[in-house]
């Protein structure tokens, strides 16, 4: 969380609500679910990052399996302004500095998914670097994982089984899928035996078939 692979240019600004699913989750779920805090037993819900320690250096999976991510360089611990407007208790949030942040997991075979579905509330104004990482995991040499990360501000995702067969969505401009204005932005990218798809605020901003 915060960086893609070894990939120098980190993710700068602040993360909440951070969740990975073994199922591709559709438009209804997906607006359903961005506005309420979760329970932690949701079907197909593999991981959960909350980020409501609000200080130390780990933050907790909130699903069952309570997996333990590592914060690397002191990420900031802030009260989270997230519009997550059902949550009945406002939490914290983790501000990275885009220079060397980020938040490690250990491997999992569980987060080997696919389908999948990834979402995650950010609020960035970061224009430049070199793919700054937002949720990733990514096996070095491998051709194989998959991304939610920024490319001059916009949403860039990608899911790769092989280096034969990938999905990785293009642009069509400067402003498809931008989100780097300093407000917070629901993005999800959800991935299934047919397609991917890339919400942002709970709308779809692009399909894009397997290659």
């Amino acid at each position: 969380i915060g960086r893609y692979h070894n990939y120098p240019d980190r993710f700068q600004g602040d993360l909440d609500e951070v969740t990975v699913w073994n199922r591709s989750l559709g438009l209804a779920e997906l607006n359903y679910t961005k506005h309420r805090s979760l329970n932690g037993g949701e079907d197909g819900l593999v991981a959960w990052w909350r980020f409501d320690e609000g200080g130390g250096t780990e933050a907790t999976d909130s699903t069952t399996s309570a997996r333990v991510a590592s914060l690397i360089s002191s990420p900031e611990w802030v009260t989270s302004t997230a519009p997550v407007v059902l949550s009945p208790v406002a939490g914290s949030a983790l501000v990275t500095d885009g220079v060397d942040d980020q938040v490690v997991m250990p491997h999992t075979d569980a987060l080997n998914t696919l389908p999948l579905t990834v979402m995650a509330w950010v609020k960035t104004s970061q224009r430049t670097g070199v793919f700054p990482g937002i949720v990733t995991k990514y096996l070095a040499n491998s051709a194989n994982g998959y991304a939610i990360a920024l490319d001059s501000g916009r949403v860039a995702p990608w899911y790769y089984v092989n280096g034969s067969r990938f999905v990785f969505p293009g642009f069509t401009g400067p402003n498809d899928r931008f989100i780097a204005d300093n407000q917070w932005h629901h993005v999800a990218f959800v991935v299934d035996a047919t397609s991917a798809r890339t919400f942002i605020d709970g709308q779809l901003a692009n399909t894009t078939p397997w290659t």
